[in-house]
């Protein structure tokens, strides 16, 4: 029976001119060149995305190949990380384009797929947070729809509203506590900071201020509150240089006499950090001379502004005593 039956390969193999080794390595080649095609399709949708490109992407998301060396059908993955551990619809939820987003969803992509180990500076964030981030309001309403958790916490301890805040988007803060997400929330992590805390250290900016003053006349979010290491929104404030978002926590009943954990009044953490500026500002000029590659098209090279300390003093300081603003100095 054994001898029939190796007779029948060896006539099998006569007859197709090849081993049963060489058909086996053929078979993993055609699966292999398979594979690269089918990643190419991938490697096409995520550029199209990244060209904000939804026609592109449409075209493509209808492609299918049948490969006639497998069999197989081959389409793109969009459940794939590319090299830097971001899926299809991370990019698609950071884009201008909301239409790509629910391009994607209408075409079985995951939504709530955490960033992969390979984005190492991030935190697991999902695609909602990237809608977020970027003020797609069309992307974020595809997410509410679909049913996203939106009461989901990154690894660093943050919610989409302390992401919200810390990015000054008052638009999505807004649609949030429209949604029942609690404006009163602490970070998860060493700080346990509310997102006054987060929405002080967004500016310097129009939106900073708008957005604190959301949180404190909408939500009633306490000023003076202070975080775990005995910061408060009037330190974020002035570390980042702030000036308009100071006056407005000022004139609030900010409390420029309370000191963090460190025993740092704010106007101290602001002394430090113009102190650091500058001493950056001076490495960066010596380092590149009178070179203006790296100037941006106002003309201010890529490192941070100058911090007004002398107004700042003017605000937080008369003759070494706290300084509040009325409402009407604004």
């Amino acid at each position: 029976m054994l001898l029939i039956h190796s007779t029948i390969i060896l006539h099998v193999c006569a007859w197709t001119h090849q081993t049963p080794i060489e058909r086996s390595a053929n078979q993993v080649a055609a699966h292999a060149a398979a594979d690269e095609r089918a990643q190419r399709m991938t490697d096409d949708i995520f550029a199209a995305i990244k060209a904000d490109d939804d026609r592109l992407l449409n075209r493509l998301l209808k492609v299918e190949h049948e490969d006639d060396a497998t069999g197989r059908q081959l389409t793109a993955d969009l459940s794939t990380e590319d090299e830097y551990g971001v899926t299809a619809m991370h990019y698609a939820a950071g884009a201008r384009r909301g239409t790509m987003v629910e391009l994607l969803m209408e075409n079985g992509a995951p939504i709530e797929v955490e960033l992969g180990p390979k984005a190492g500076h991030r935190e697991g964030e999902t695609p909602i947070f990237f809608a977020v981030a970027a003020g797609n309001r069309q992307s974020l309403d595809a997410f509410l729809g679909a049913g996203v958790d939106l009461f989901q916490v990154t690894k660093g301890g943050m919610t989409l509203g302390h992401f919200a805040a810390g990015l000054g988007r008052i638009d999505e803060l807004r649609v949030l506590a429209e949604h029942d997400v609690s404006m009163q929330a602490r970070t998860k992590d060493a700080y346990e900071s509310t997102l006054l805390h987060l929405a002080a250290t967004s500016g310097p900016s129009a939106a900073s201020v708008q957005t604190l003053e959301y949180l404190i006349e909408q939500h009633n979010l306490a000023v003076n509150e202070q975080n775990k290491k005995g910061a408060t929104a009037l330190h974020g404030a002035c570390a980042v240089g702030d000036v308009a978002a100071v006056k407005l926590l000022l004139s609030h009943g900010a409390d420029p006499a309370l000191r963090n954990s460190g025993g740092k009044l704010a106007i101290d953490v602001a002394r430090a950090q113009a102190q650091r500026r500058l001493q950056r500002r001076l490495s960066y000029h010596e380092h590149d001379g009178d070179h203006h590659a790296h100037s941006h098209g106002d003309g201010i090279h890529a490192v941070e502004r100058p911090i007004d300390l002398h107004l700042l003093e003017q605000l937080l300081v008369v003759g070494g005593a706290p300084l509040k603003v009325r409402q009407d100095e604004l």
